[in-house]
């Protein structure tokens, strides 16, 4: 089975592909191929009993980068009423409970520098960078939340995602950190 036509750089380590019978270039996402280098990760943590008025945090710490950059998505997903927070530039006593995180390429040994918290003690909440809601009360609360287009981290810096219970009930929240790290991919012709 032909491949079709192979378009080859000898300057890089990558090739693109024409399909024989559409004739369209074969392209994957930059993220498909952040997760075949072994360069994307997730981290995230659910408070399954959020009292009314409660707040649930996770810290996600970017670490000394020498090369590549940091990038980030957050998704969130309540079942009541929530507000969401993130700050920049957090300042803690104790970063809390360390979470784990999963590379998406399962036969890839890299590990990402950063890591994710749960239940940081911060003392300064540092710049904000964003607040959203998402709305509803009775019946027709919860819903998900999503950043739609990815944040560049700035190295040697902590940032917080903080859910608070806007009902007068207990309720159940999750956040998810997606990110990716170029300085895996960066001499391998990935953008």
């Amino acid at each position: 089975m032909s491949r079709g036509t192979v378009i080859s750089d000898p300057q890089a380590d990558y090739l693109a592909q024409v399909d024989q019978h559409s004739h369209h270039l074969v392209t994957t996402s930059a993220i498909h191929n952040h997760i075949h280098a072994g360069a994307f990760f997730s981290s995230g943590a659910a408070d399954t009993n959020m009292g009314a008025g409660a707040s649930f945090t996770l810290l996600f710490s970017t670490p000394v980068i020498t090369s590549g950059i940091m990038h980030a998505r957050f998704y969130v997903a309540a079942d009541r009423q929530v507000t969401i927070t993130a700050y920049e530039n957090v300042v803690t006593s104790a970063d809390g409970t360390q979470l784990g995180e999963a590379n998406h390429n399962r036969l890839s040994s890299n590990a990402s520098a950063a890591n994710v918290y749960h239940t940081p003690t911060i003392t300064t909440p540092g710049d904000l960078l964003f607040t959203n809601v998402i709305p509803g009360s009775g019946s027709k609360a919860g819903g998900s939340v999503e950043g739609e287009y990815e944040f560049i981290l700035a190295p040697e810096t902590k940032y917080s995602f903080a859910v608070t219970n806007n009902g007068v009930t207990g309720g159940v929240a999750q956040v998810t950190f997606d990110w990716y790290d170029t300085s895996f991919t960066q001499d391998k012709g990935y953008p």
